[in-house]
């Protein structure tokens, strides 16, 4: 995934969440409820592509957009078509990792790695 789609991803999640990024969010992808349903009405399924977004008129790649619907399965109670399919295809992984709350910390320790990465090459 590139660097620019790693950190618009981590924003979107900070703005899902209430937090604010300083960045420019497409309107399509800040609003979660809207984007799931986007997902589900247009038949988005892994290895798709928004190309271009009618709301931004940039193109989502699949890694960037699967890494958005992995973040959105903990914040919303009930799961749209596309999010229990990453979800089914997030079982194993999550199992190698010896359970979800040990995938969630990997997640986060290697989100602080790469923040302390881009730090480095801003400097």
């Amino acid at each position: 995934m590139r660097s620019e789609d790693w950190t618009m991803a981590i924003a979107l999640r900070d703005h899902w969440n209430g937090k604010a990024s300083g960045l420019r969010l497409c309107p399509l992808l800040a609003d979660l409820d809207g984007m799931l349903a986007y997902m589900d009405q247009t038949g988005l399924k892994p290895g798709h592509v928004i190309d271009p977004c009618q709301a931004c008129g940039q193109e989502h790649c699949w890694s960037f957009l699967s890494v958005l619907v992995e973040e959105s399965l903990d914040l919303r109670l009930t799961m749209t078509q596309l999010q229990v399919l990453v979800d089914k295809k997030l079982q194993p992984v999550r199992a190698r990792y010896g359970g979800p709350a040990a995938y969630r910390a990997m997640k986060k320790g290697s989100e602080n790695f790469f923040a302390q990465v881009d730090a480095k090459a801003k400097s």
